[in-house]
């Protein structure tokens, strides 16, 4: 009994008191350091030096200071240490746990792996500089200067519900680890057939197997296209399929034995087998919840999956098998599954917010799924940058959450391509409910909105969040093209997001947010409410010089004469406003971004041109009016109308200017026709077009009719035009009279590559008024990898005999994409050599060095576009002989990829001596003419000749010029 007292009064002797801090930072001197002495796997020490570089970069923002980092063990002479314990992944749900305890009041612990090891330094930077990561631009990261910096001496953890296979959302670029967030690839659920269960270079090299391959359109295919991703899946139903599929993931595994999961993720867009087993598998599936998921193959797909988990349960007991309910298997099948299995859910959750029937049957499938397997977790569509008014639904998106933690929820992903500022509050919202699951949302939601501008500034933040929560439900959504998609797997951002607007709702948005910048106190509450109203005013120029809020909610058109002159005359009262706002956001995005990822935003476009040409072209439609001509007038009268502004004014209003519409037109004989139709068609007089010809099509007659599966339009349109163009950006427009009064119709122009379509959108359907002209306007960015565009006129409500005269089919080029001028230059770490060539230290730059008796290349994939035919791609190797090489040669050639294949271009540059006394800059180039067609992304080739000793190569520029 003596003994164990003695013991109890030892142990209370080390334990520190109640409410002492540990000493991080005091009067902006460092007092502790990192001690860390136990790693020994070369990716980890990596992994921890980013980290506490990291941590020390946030640390020093604060105070000016950065704690030691002494990797002997010593801390000498700093006066706390904080010891770190990196602990292994040996199984997959463990690596998001963290601890920091306190053996002695001067030693913190840190336990953690490579992947939760920032998350609990965060906690540090959190308590001890009351400071927050609020979201993905710079200034989100939110604290107030200080000299001092401590800790309270007591144990932390992570929470015990927490989402522990996966916590990513796309797009957070440099932010991942502040908001805790990670990529660590250890748990695979995307994609994944033809990299695990059948290897694409195993089986390109080797032939694929008769026994996998589908049936498709009546014929077992011998091998997928080139992309191995997309439009095929192998036969599910036969038992060979996944004896291969198990041999081929039991021999990976064996070479990976680090590996914690793999993917059977279903290849993309569809693809499934149609033979007589699959069929007879799949017969009695149950319909979709996603209206445009036309088949369900969950049956013989996770037969399949379910052959495959039993062939590798008994060597491989802690495998996960991650994959994706998605189009065709996001059903969970009527017989069990394997309890290692984990789905990932396909959603849109934001549609569920919009709409109680969407979010019963997304709740439907997350509890069945639960009953199913051990572990689900969900892809979520949760897109913020693309959609331009805040797509929240916070109180929607956190119920989500704990409904899927209470139905094995256990990895999450966020499909969104940046989450910007005004995704902010949600994308913070995400990341503390996925560390614990059990919090409180309006907790958070409050420390965020108190944080992000100050207490003041709180309640015009939350107005604004509140209007944009709203918009998503309103009356007018129910009545917009954007409605129907709700039962989608997911929303592309269109311009039908704004089709719900009214004339005053985003200038609303403006007035609070510059509200909210006037209540911001310190620096950097101001500089987060700044980068706010850049946010804001960026969505009301577009909407507005769009002219979208006056156009019909259904389809994007205009429909009366006075929609027209009150969108113009809106226009006209806030153009100096508008023009000005728009300077400064071209400022904020293009020239001086605070985020990392600028090139999503430019993607978005900032000339005024292709914006204000569909409200310009809309209401051409109506220009013969008074009331349209008068606000016309008015807008050009305005002082600073820019110059490129006013003249597509006079070109699109009066035909007219510096850029002539060029007129596709008809003419009589099919020859001359450039339209592709299956329809009945003639060519008639008729003087009301330019031109005085017409197209007149019954589209009633066959394949003109609407499916009536789901009252959407065919793909194949009334007709098409196909158009040859170069890269730029255009506005297609042309006019449509109907001889029936219940005619819809919309126009859709589609980028193509030698004719065939790369793009996809819902259709917007306009009222057609009978006997009269509606003029239809698209405007449409022709990229580098494009040659043209397909003009699809898609109509619907037409009887056998009823016609819709077609014609002033019209192309305006609007603008350049900005091509010529541009360079790049890739250093040799960033090149991929092949294995066996090494990298080193050549007079005095870093190098890859050749010199294996076989050719040895290195390549480089460079993303350059299309050539122009009289622009010239140009290339500068830099290259040398190392020291004691005699008979080094180099070779270089450029393949161009197409379609997605690597297309070889002439050999450019062919078996070169470079110098021996240094580094020289070898060049060569080719033309768009050479090129010919192959465009996008050209891959270079360098070799060390065979026979020869040695090559180097430090880096690589190219640049585009005429």
């Amino acid at each position: 009994m003596a003994k164990f007292i003695l013991y109890c009064l030892l142990a209370v002797a080390v334990l520190p008191a109640v409410g002492v801090e540990f000493a991080l930072v005091e009067g902006g001197e460092a007092r502790a350091c990192f001690a860390w002495d136990s790693v020994s796997n070369a990716t980890s020490r990596a992994a921890v030096e980013k980290d506490l570089a990291l941590f020390n970069k946030h640390l020093k923002a604060v105070t000016g200071a950065e704690l030691g980092t002494r990797r002997d063990g010593g801390i000498a002479p700093y006066q706390n240490v904080i010891r770190l314990d990196l602990k292994p992944i040996d199984k997959l749900d463990v690596r998001f746990n963290w601890r920091i305890w306190f053996p002695s009041q001067t030693e913190m612990r840190i336990e953690a792996t490579t992947t939760s090891l920032f998350t609990a330094l965060r906690q540090l930077i959190e308590e001890g500089c009351d400071a927050r990561f609020l979201g993905t631009e710079r200034c989100m990261f939110q604290f107030e200067p200080r000299k001092d910096v401590a800790v309270e001496v007591r144990e932390r953890r992570n929470a015990a519900k927490n989402f522990s296979l996966l916590r990513d959302i796309y797009g957070t670029k440099g932010h991942r680890r502040e908001l805790g967030l990670t990529d660590d690839g250890l748990f695979k659920y995307a994609h994944g057939i033809p990299i695990y269960a059948f290897p694409g270079d195993l089986y390109n090299a080797k032939g694929w197997p008769e026994a996998a391959m589908p049936v498709l359109k009546g014929k077992r295919i011998v091998r997928p296209g080139n992309d191995l991703y997309n439009r095929w899946q192998p036969c599910y139903s036969n038992p060979e399929t996944a004896r291969i599929a198990a041999e081929n993931i039991r021999n990976w595994l064996h070479k990976n034995p680090d590996a914690k999961s793999i993917t059977l993720g279903v290849n993309d867009n569809g693809g499934y087998c149609e033979c007589p087993a699959c069929k007879a598998m799949d017969a009695e599936a149950e319909k979709s919840i996603f209206s445009n998921d036309k088949e369900n193959h969950s049956a013989s797909y996770y037969t399949f999956v379910n052959r495959v988990a039993e062939s590798l349960a008994a060597e491989f007991p802690d495998l996960r098998i991650g994959l994706l309910a998605y189009t065709g298997t996001v059903m969970p099948p009527k017989f069990e599954v394997a309890r290692n299995v984990v789905p990932m859910m396909t959603f849109d959750t934001h549609s569920a917010g919009m709409d109680p029937v969407v979010r019963a049957r997304q709740d439907d499938v997350i509890r069945r799924w639960g009953a199913k397997v051990r572990e689900t977790g969900i892809w979520d569509y949760s897109w913020g940058c693309g959609y331009f008014i805040p797509r929240v639904d916070f109180a929607g998106h956190a119920a989500r959450l704990k409904l899927l933690y209470e139905n094995g929820g256990r990895a999450y992903f966020g499909e969104n391509s940046m989450p910007d500022a005004l995704d902010g509050p949600k994308t913070y919202l995400i990341a503390r409910l996925l560390e614990n699951v059990e919090a409180d949302a309006d907790a958070i939601l409050k420390e965020w909105f108190t944080r992000y501008a100050g207490a003041a500034a709180e309640e015009p933040l939350r107005e604004l969040y509140r209007l944009s929560s709203d918009y998503w439900r309103s009356d007018a959504m129910k009545r917009s093209a954007l409605w129907p998609a709700r039962h989608y797997i997911y929303n592309y951002p269109y311009d039908n997001q704004f089709y719900a607007l009214t004339p005053d709702f985003t200038a609303r948005l403006v007035v609070l947010a510059k509200e909210v910048c006037s209540k911001a106190v310190t620096k950097g509450e101001k500089a987060r409410a700044e980068v706010l109203l850049r946010h804001v005013e960026r969505l009301d120029c577009r909407a507005s010089f769009k002219g979208i809020a006056h156009m019909s909610p259904a389809s994007g058109e205009l429909e009366s004469v006075s929609d027209a002159a009150a969108m113009l005359n809106d226009f006209a009262d806030r153009a100096d406003g508008l023009f000005a706002a728009w300077e400064r956001v071209v400022r904020y995005f293009v020239d001086d971004p605070d985020f990392d990822r600028q090139g999503v935003y430019r993607r978005s476009g900032y000339n005024l041109l292709p914006l204000l040409a569909e409200q310009f072209g809309k209401a051409a439609g109506f220009a013969r009016d008074e009331a349209v001509q008068s606000a016309v007038g008015r807008i050009a009268a305005i002082d600073r109308l820019p110059k490129d502004v006013r003249e597509l004014l006079e070109n699109v209003f009066h035909r007219k200017g510096a850029n002539a519409f060029s007129n596709v037109g008809f003419a009589k004989g099919k020859e001359s026709l450039r339209v592709r139709t299956t329809l009945p068609y003639e060519i008639t007089d008729d003087e009301a077009f330019i031109g005085g010809k017409a197209l007149r099509i019954w589209p009633g007659r066959p394949n003109g009719d609407p499916d009536p599966s789901d009252n959407v339009y065919r793909q194949t349109a009334a007709f098409t035009i196909t158009e040859d163009l170069d890269p730029g950006v255009y506005m297609v427009s042309l006019k449509a009279r109907p001889s029936v009064a219940s005619a819809r119709g919309d126009l859709a122009v589609w980028r193509q590559v030698d004719g065939v379509d790369r793009d996809w959108e819902a259709v917007r359907p306009a009222t057609l008024r009978k006997g009269e002209l509606h003029t239809f306007v698209q405007v449409r960015t022709v990229n580098d990898t494009a040659d043209g565009v397909n003009i699809k006129l898609r109509v619907t409500g037409f009887g056998k005999d009823d016609t819709l005269d077609v014609g002033d089919v019209t192309i305006l080029r609007l603008s350049d994409v900005g091509r010529s001028g541009r360079t790049k230059q890739i250093a040799a770490r960033g090149i991929t050599a092949r294995k066996g060539t090494v990298r080193g230290t050549i007079c005095g730059e870093d190098a890859i060095v050749a010199k294996l008796a076989v050719y040895d290349f290195a390549h480089v994939v460079v993303d350059v576009p299309r050539i122009l035919p009289d622009e010239k791609l140009q290339f500068t190797v830099r290259a040398t002989l190392p020291e004691g090489a005699k008979t080094g040669r180099i070779g270089a050639m450029l393949y161009g990829q197409k379609d997605g294949n690597w297309q070889p271009a002439p050999a450019i540059l062919w078996n070169r001596r470079p110098s021996s006394s240094g580094w020289e800059d070898i060049v060569f180039s080719t033309t768009g003419k050479q090129m010919g067609k192959k465009r996008g992304r050209y891959l270079l080739i360098f070799f060390k000749m065979k026979g020869t000793d040695s090559v180097a190569i430090s880096s690589i520029n190219w640049k585009i010029e005429k």
